[in-house]
């Protein structure tokens, strides 16, 4: 459903969800139609922000790894400094 981008079939499944037993995706089921519209644009539209989020996920790593050292210059440094071509 997700790989395939069909947000249509997101209707049945939350029904099935809803009729299982368990007590977890239900409530998975529950909060995702809080937002169904935002839901149904994940499913459906080509957009993504996962480039974004990779980068933030490397910064922080930066950051944790530097155990709060980390201040605007030690950043800049390391995370600007492999993006500059080195001349030959």
């Amino acid at each position: 459903m997700v790989r395939e981008r069909r947000d249509h079939a997101c209707d049945a499944w939350i029904i099935e969800v809803q009729q299982t037993g368990v007590k977890e995706l239900r409530s998975f089921a529950q909060g995702l139609l809080k937002d169904e519209a935002a839901v149904r644009a994940g499913l459906s539209l080509a957009w993504s922000n996962g480039p974004t989020e990779g980068f933030i996920h490397r910064l922080k790593l930066i950051k944790r790894q530097a155990y709060g050292r980390a201040g605007v210059d030690f950043l800049r440094h390391r995370i600007l400094a492999p993006s500059v071509p080195v001349a030959a």
